[in-house]
């Protein structure tokens, strides 16, 4: 075998080794039929979270946010969800144990400047009634592969997925809120739900 030969089949072996590495780094897209990669956070009512795992069991609606924008959005959803599933219980201790729904509104802070995080967190606070503290987290580790796991278009709307009772996605959407996803949420939850029973 010629040197050349050689050199030509080097590198193509570094260049196939590269792709697999940058394949390997590059986060698959969150579709339907996925399961959501682990997430930690810290709730508005200071506690440590990881997601799917504290939902592990329940349906639960997770709202991802990248702007303050979309974030006073996401307030519209999670409003109507629990009025539409009160029996949605929070998933901290003492919840009630028969609950089989719940959701989290999930705010990605990486983007704003370290020291203003904390005030951030602070208005978000005041701003969150408690029953929905426990609900909402904040994360502060690099936001980018959240955004190219939801393909975030535009860092204003709401990403949204519906998880199963064993953290697989089943439904989504991405905007604000509207009469049309609304209807397919609760339709997509209560199949779900009438699912658990049989």
């Amino acid at each position: 075998m010629s040197l050349a030969t050689c050199m030509r089949l080097l590198l193509l072996v570094l260049t196939l080794v590269g792709d697999q590495a940058i394949f390997a780094q590059s986060p698959i897209k969150l579709d339907v039929g996925a399961k959501l990669p682990s997430l930690q956070g810290q709730t508005l009512d200071d506690k440590e979270i990881i997601l799917p795992d504290a939902a592990a069991g329940r349906i639960s609606l997770v709202i991802f946010t990248f702007s303050k924008a979309a974030g006073d959005r996401s307030r519209v959803w999670q409003d109507h969800f629990v009025k539409s599933f009160p029996e949605a219980a929070t998933p901290e201790a003492g919840a009630a144990q028969n609950s089989r729904i719940t959701s989290y509104s999930v705010a990605m802070l990486s983007d704003a400047p370290g020291f203003v995080r904390g005030m951030i967190r602070s208005a978000m606070r005041k701003g969150t009634p408690p029953a929905l503290r426990s609900r909402t987290i904040t994360v502060l580790t690099d936001s980018k592969p959240w955004k190219q796991r939801v393909e975030m278009s535009n860092d204003k709307d709401d990403y949204l997925f519906l998880l199963d009772t064993k953290g697989q996605v089943v439904w989504i959407y991405h905007g604000e809120f509207g009469d049309k996803p609304d209807q397919e949420l609760k339709a997509k939850i209560t199949e779900l739900l009438s699912g658990q029973k049989k």
